[in-house]
C-alpha cells in the first residue's frame, strides 16, 4: 500500500495538491510577516514570523510535490 490515507479517500492528486497548497501558505506567511509590526508578530507563533524558515518549508513542500510527481 503505497498511497497515503488522503490519496485513498480523495485520489492520487491529493499527494501533489496538498504540498503545493502548503508551499503557497508558507510563502504567504513568510511575505506577510515581513510587513508586520512587532506587536502583530508577537501574537503569531515564532516560526511564522521567521521568513527564512517559511521559505525553507515552502521549498521543502514543493520538493515533496515534485518527488511525488516523479515517483508516480
Amino acid at each position: 500500500m503505497s498511497q497515503t490515507y488522503g490519496s485513498q479517500v480523495f485520489g492520487p492528486v491529493y499527494d501533489v495538491v496538498v504540498p503545493v497548497i502548503m508551499a503557497a501558505a508558507f510563502i504567504y506567511f513568510g511575505v506577510r510577516a515581513r510587513g508586520m509590526t512587532a506587536d502583530e508578530r508577537a501574537k503569531l507563533p515564532r516560526i511564522i514570523g521567521n521568513w527564512k524558515a517559511c521559505l525553507f518549508f515552502a521549498v521543502l513542500s514543493m520538493l515533496m510535490a515534485i518527488a511525488r510527481c516523479i515517483r508516480g
